[in-house]
C-alpha cells in the first residue's frame, strides 16, 4: 500500500479494489487508452487511498487466514 495512483488492465480483482479510489483507473489493453489513464492519474492532487483499501492490508489478510484455519480445526 504505497498510496500512489494505479493504472491497470481489468485482471483478477483489480477493478473491484481500485474502482472506489479516485485517481485509480482501469485501462483497455491498448497503448492510447493506457497513456490517457496514466495522464489522468498523474494529474490527481492530494491522492489518498489507504483508508479505502484498509481491508486489503497484510494485517487483515493474516488475521483472516488465522480465522479460517481456526474454523477448519
Amino acid at each position: 500500500m504505497c498510496n500512489l495512483p494505479v493504472v491497470s488492465t481489468d485482471v483478477g480483482d483489480v477493478k473491484e479494489v481500485i474502482e472506489v479510489i479516485e485517481g485509480c483507473y482501469i485501462a483497455e489493453p491498448q497503448v492510447d487508452d493506457f497513456v490517457n489513464k496514466i495522464q489522468l492519474a498523474l494529474a490527481v492532487n492530494n491522492f489518498e487511498s489507504r483508508s479505502k483499501i484498509e481491508k486489503y492490508s497484510a494485517e487483515n489478510f493474516g488475521q483472516r487466514i488465522v480465522e479460517i484455519y481456526n474454523e477448519i480445526k
